[in-house]
């Protein structure tokens, strides 16, 4: 077998992959039987009688060359071929057919499970993790999809796809394969961050790992004991929904490493306090009324504490806003008339 006859032997089989119509693909059939003969003989007679017989009920007249490959195979008993075994056969066609698309890294994800509605069963999907910029984007396949099935959650794989740029969320993945010199998640660092919220109510707490960037995860993936505050590394994916780009956490781990200045540090300022309750300290970091409230902060103390970036909405700009706020200090600086400016 040539070379070219396996190139066009992938084709015809790529062709068989996506119709099975007799109508229309039975000289394809007939020219991919022979090529066939010699390298998969017993698949090779049941292409060639699955053709004839088709013709035959159609009252169309048999071609002298299956009723030739038949004969020549007639001590071979047949083989039913299916779209597996096509596809076995089809990666020279797709790699001649999706050439024009570089190779992606990814690593897989885990299973999860699309509840059925009316009367529909539940489908099973894995994540695939996409190497993006920053951030990996997270896509899905079926479970059950040849080249993923079995494989461990992390497994590092490489991608040739097609997004839409019109639709970004609209993603198509044309070939997966092995990355042999890949570690698993390694497409994901860690990325270094902090909880600045926790919602007890609803067992979530939240994180900031950079300005605009920042997702929640259930508290059930901390085995520690967490607070306010808390330095972490995360693993992070982004994925498209009707909302826009959301952000998740699908890892989670005590460090210490420390974040960036812009998203978390330690102050020690003067604090201003307006009539309605609300701290700003000389370096403009905002502390929140109940924290004013506990420390009974007033005019002019000194406040220590830890602040992380927060989007002022009223500002339309980030700011840092305490999240830790102790008085060491009282009626250190004089603010004189200032209040009814800093609202």
């Amino acid at each position: 077998t040539t070379r070219w006859d396996t190139a066009r032997r992938s084709c015809y089989a790529k062709a068989l992959s996506c119709s099975q119509d007799d109508n229309f693909v039975g000289k394809v059939r007939l020219k991919f039987a022979a090529l066939l003969e010699e390298s998969h003989p017993a698949e090779a007679r049941f292409e060639a009688e699955r053709m004839i017989a088709h013709r035959a009920r159609a009252g169309y007249a048999i071609p002298r060359e299956a009723q030739s490959l038949v004969e020549r195979l007639s001590a071979v008993t047949p083989n039913t071929t299916d779209r597996a075994f096509y596809g076995s056969l089809s990666d020279a066609a797709e790699a001649l057919l999706f050439s024009h698309l570089p190779w992606t890294d990814a690593c897989l994800g885990d299973v999860f499970t699309i509840e059925g509605r009316d009367g529909q069963k539940p489908r099973r999907r894995r994540r695939i993790y996409v190497k993006g910029n920053p951030f990996a984007i997270e896509l899905s396949l079926p479970d059950s999809h040849p080249d993923i099935r079995r494989l461990a959650e992390g497994t590092p794989i490489k991608l040739q796809l097609e997004t839409s740029k019109a639709e970004p969320k609209r993603t198509i993945i044309h070939r997966i394969s092995r990355r042999e010199d890949g570690t698993p998640m390694d497409i994901m660092p860690f990325r270094v961050g902090v909880i600045d919220h926790i919602n007890h109510g609803k067992s979530l707490l939240h994180v900031i790992v950079a300005r605009g960037v920042d997702g929640t995860c259930p508290i059930s993936l901390c085995p520690w004991q967490v607070e306010i505050g808390t330095t972490v590394a995360v693993r992070l994916s982004q994925h498209h929904s009707k909302n826009g780009l959301r952000t998740r956490i699908l890892e989670i781990e005590p460090t210490e490493q420390s974040p960036s200045a812009d998203v978390c540090r330690p102050f020690r300022e003067a604090t201003n306090v307006t009539p309605s309750g609300l701290g700003f300290t000389l370096g403009d970091i905002f502390i929140p009324p109940h924290m004013i409230t506990a420390e009974g902060v007033q005019a002019g103390d000194i406040v220590e504490g830890v602040a992380v970036a927060s989007f002022d909405k009223k500002r339309g700009k980030w700011g840092m806003k305490a999240i830790k706020a102790k008085v060491v200090a009282r009626n250190h600086f004089d603010f004189g008339g200032e209040n009814d400016d800093w609202e």
